[in-house]
């Protein structure tokens, strides 16, 4: 979840950069990515509105050979979106797997952002209670599949809430103050400021 308000990202500031520490990896490899076939396989597609893509042969990087074959580059991007893809079907598996045990419950979210909390439904969460419940057998089988690994990160991830909160109200912020706007041309600012206390000849050579 990285956001709360639909189309906007509260991990991206009003300048486009990523504000969070970990980039996922479907970020890592835009402007490239993949979709699924109706075979249930993926082909690469591109981004040609993304302005990482040059028409000029003499800018960057090609993406195909004379023989119309990938470049080492390309073929890169290609092995990552592979694993990430390979990664995916990991993680649906081993969520089946703890829907099947029976661990997951209904989320209601609410965060404190604004004046009022925003709360949100759909959402599911692992019951520690629930897991904690599970025999010898049942977490065998969880470890198997991989869930029981996902159980305890997602556990984890729930303290990431009031980082969220932050990010949030930073673009909630962000939004409200004018392109052109200053801290500078704020007009309380003196009155914020000890004058008193600024020593301009400090660290000052001449």
């Amino acid at each position: 979840m990285l956001g709360v308000e639909s189309g906007r990202s509260a991990f991206v500031d009003s300048h486009g950069c990523w504000r969070g520490g970990y980039v996922p990896a479907y970020l890592r490899a835009y402007p490239f990515y993949l979709v699924e076939t109706a075979q249930d396989k993926h082909v690469v597609a591109v981004d040609e509105s993304s302005a990482a893509l040059q028409a000029d042969a003499y800018i960057g990087q090609a993406l195909f050979t004379a023989d119309d074959k990938p470049t080492p580059q390309l073929q890169k991007v290609i092995d990552f979106l592979g694993q990430v893809a390979r990664n995916r079907a990991l993680t649906d598996r081993a969520c089946r797997s703890l829907d099947e045990a029976g661990v997951l419950e209904p989320w209601p979210l609410e965060l404190d952002i604004g004046n009022q909390p925003w709360r949100f439904s759909g959402l599911y969460r692992v019951s520690e209670k629930q897991l904690n419940a599970l025999e010898g057998a049942a977490l065998h089988a969880l470890r198997d599949t991989g869930a029981l690994g996902v159980a305890y990160a997602q556990l984890l991830s729930t303290g990431q809430k009031s980082r969220l909160e932050a990010f949030a109200r930073a673009r909630e912020n962000e939004q409200r103050l004018p392109e052109s706007e200053s801290v500078f041309t704020e007009p309380d600012l003196e009155e914020r400021i000890d004058w008193d206390s600024l020593d301009f000849d400090e660290g000052y050579e001449g």
